[in-house]
Order: structure tokens, then sequence, then C-alpha cells
């Protein structure tokens, strides 16, 4: 009995010890899982912003140049019209003055 007994233990400590090394090699894997998905995530949040900094913000910023000449081509035609519209009002009272003191006289 008493050698089943020890053989027992000694077949217990031998698959523990199996065990054991399945779940170091378990706890690695999982280690080198994590860490391996952290860097992933790190890559690829690196390339967006990456492609903003490149890319997009290059791109919105000549949209934004591009806005602002649009801007002040329409500003310089308004103040244009603007300018030709009291000309045209000041020419239209110089004739007319010039024809009330011709119809006065």
């Amino acid at each position: 009995m008493d050698s089943d007994i020890q053989r027992l233990l000694q077949e217990n400590l031998k698959l523990s010890r199996e065990n054991h090394e399945i779940l170091k090699q378990l706890q690695r894997y999982e280690k080198v899982r994590r860490y391996s998905k952290v860097i992933y995530w790190i890559i690829i949040i690196f390339i967006v912003l990456g492609g903003y900094f490149y890319i997009i913000d290059p791109l919105i910023q000549r949209l934004n140049e591009a806005y602002d000449s649009f801007n002040q081509s329409v500003t310089s035609i308004t103040t244009t019209t603007q300018s030709v519209q009291n000309s045209a009002g000041q020419a239209s009272s110089f004739i007319g003055n010039i024809f009330n003191r011709n119809n006065a006289e």
C-alpha cells in the first residue's frame, strides 16, 4: 500500500511539473501576445497621425488658402462694384447739375 501511495505521489508530482511548464509557456505566450497587440495599435495610431499630419493637414491648409483667396476676390469685387456705383451716382449728380444750370440760364 505504501508503495502505491509513493508511486501515485511521484506520478502526481510529475504531472504537476508538466502542468507547471505548460502554464509557464501559456503565460509567456499571453505576455508576447499582449505586447504584440500594444505595439500593433501603437503602429496603427502612428500611421493614422502621420497620415493626418503629412497628407490631410496640408490639404486642409491648401483648401483654407484657396477659400481665403476666393473670399478676398469676392470682397474686392464687392468693393469695386460699390466704387463704380458711387462713381455713377456722382456722375449722375454732376450731369444733373449741369443740366439744371443750363435750364436755369
